[in-house]
């Protein structure tokens, strides 16, 4: 085992905004279908290009198809990752979802999740996964549909609001569209999941450019000279992005704490329980003091979000209950199940891989490689077929003399309450070195949340401080 490989990365938008360029042939497609839009966009993120998408949007007999395929290449560190994504949404003629299908590509294999709907209800699997049961908003639509219902009312003035279904990851949401004529075409200032996105586009609708400046990610025209955020040449290492100087501290440490830097300190939300707490505010600065105690204290009223399972942890399948049973059959304390789980993953995942994206906890059992993430998601996996509650959380983890983007799980024990393990270093408890900047879980809201929360910290501006540590 190689355990001096980096243990921690930023997986940015990796993780929920998929991107492969197979092309997508443009043309009136099937008998009775009329192609409304075709467009191959660069992606940019922190100033320089990381892959293309393409999107394709049918009408057809008696309704519409949403196609997107897109190729996204990153650095980290010497690592280059590459995944490759596609999704096909349906829906009626009034936008109503009837299905989609969303898969990934990278160096863990393919990860595909699909959805159908019946009556008000989506059924969202994934492979082998338990079917996850979705209910259906009124006039809830798929998000690559809400751009084409922006698009059919470019209007001065104009407003919109639907919720929405987020193909990448089957999560619901809510995109608002405010719609401003300009000299050139049209301003239309959205919103997703609390992004705000600022989108150029001319009078027929096509994009100009596309700025989500709370992650740094702009998106212009294939073959046209990008614009003034995007520079000409190199590439942007995702590791270096989300790595900072720090000093060493032993892990034995109690109180430790951190600034964070960042040009929205006033919208940029940090949890806080009674592990961690924010101990002051500036425009741009935020202090946060985290000491060695547990998350929460007292019982857990709803367990059920943190049990059952998610398009990446199946925890129904008999190998991984297997396991989880085979490593804690002589153990009857909910913590000594805990810790002998923590040190299984620690042991097991013995490739300490950055070249893959966000695998299912399965993938990971099988390749025994994967950084952080698939650590967390194996850990999380393997507890709740225990019926142990978990919570996976990202921040940042200190080890050896820098600060570092990291995924762990928080681990729910009665009478104590959310307890932080980390089985990247094999911790638990974990120690204070981690300063949690959100939580969440492997369902597709839970993706959502974390998502956001990782290229939020990747934006050029942000910075991680640790300031004592006692």
């Amino acid at each position: 085992m190689n355990k001096a490989r980096p243990r921690h990365v930023s997986r940015g938008m990796g993780r929920w905004i998929g991107l492969s360029v197979l092309l997508l042939a443009l043309g009136a497609g099937a008998k009775g279908e009329q192609v409304l839009r075709f467009e191959q966009l660069a992606l940019a993120m922190g100033g320089h290009e990381v892959g293309v998408t393409i999107a394709k949007d049918v009408r057809t007999p008696d309704g519409y198809r949403f196609e997107r395929q897109s190729e996204l290449k990153i650095q980290r560190g010497a690592t280059v990752v590459e995944m490759s994504t596609k999704s096909v949404a349906e829906t009626d003629a009034a936008f109503r979802p009837r299905s989609f299908r969303f898969e990934k590509v990278d160096a863990s294999g393919t990860f595909v999740l699909e959805g159908s709907v019946a009556g008000d209800v989506m059924s969202i699997r994934s492979g082998g996964q338990s079917t996850i049961k979705v209910p259906l908003e009124k006039d809830m639509t798929f998000a690559s549909a809400m751009e084409v219902i922006i698009r059919q009312n470019l209007k001065d003035g104009q407003k919109l609001s639907r919720p929405v279904v987020i193909e990448e990851m089957g999560a619901k949401s809510r995109m608002t569209a405010d719609i401003q004529k300009t000299a050139g075409g049209y301003r239309i200032r959205g919103n997703l999941h609390g992004l705000d996105i600022v989108e150029d586009v001319d009078e027929t609708g096509r994009t100009v450019k596309s700025v989500t400046p709370a992650l740094g990610a702009v998106a212009y025209p294939v073959g046209v000279p990008p614009p003034d955020e995007v520079k000409a040449a190199g590439t942007v290492d995702m590791l270096a992005r989300s790595t900072w100087p720090a000093p060493v501290l032993p892990r034995s440490v109690k109180t430790v704490r951190y600034r964070v830097t960042t040009p929205d300190a006033a919208q940029f939300d940090i949890p806080e329980d009674r592990r961690q707490r924010v101990v002051g505010r500036t425009a741009n600065t935020i202090d946060v003091e985290v000491r060695a105690v547990d998350a929460t204290r007292g019982a857990l009223t709803d367990k059920a979000p943190y049990l059952g399972p998610t398009p990446y942890e199946a925890i129904d399948d008999p190998s991984l209950r297997w396991v989880a049973r085979d490593v804690t059959h002589k153990l009857t304390s909910p913590a000594d199940k805990v810790k002998a789980l923590v040190r299984f993953v620690y042991d097991h995942v013995d490739e300490k891989s950055l070249d893959r994206g966000y695998a299912p906890a399965l993938s990971t059992l099988k390749s025994k490689a994967g950084d952080c993430t698939e650590h967390a998601v194996l850990l999380s996996a393997l507890l709740r077929s225990l019926g142990i509650p978990t919570r996976l959380v990202d921040g940042v983890v200190v080890d050896g003399g820098r600060a570092g983007y990291h995924e762990w799980v928080e681990v729910y024990i009665e009478g104590r309450g959310f307890v932080p393990a980390d089985p990247t270093f094999g911790e638990f408890p974990a120690s204070p070195l981690r300063l949690k900047l959100a939580e969440g879980t492997s369902s597709p809201e839970g993706l959502l949340h974390l998502g956001i929360a990782a290229g939020r910290i990747l934006r050029p501006g942000v910075k991680i401080e640790v300031q004592s540590g006692t």
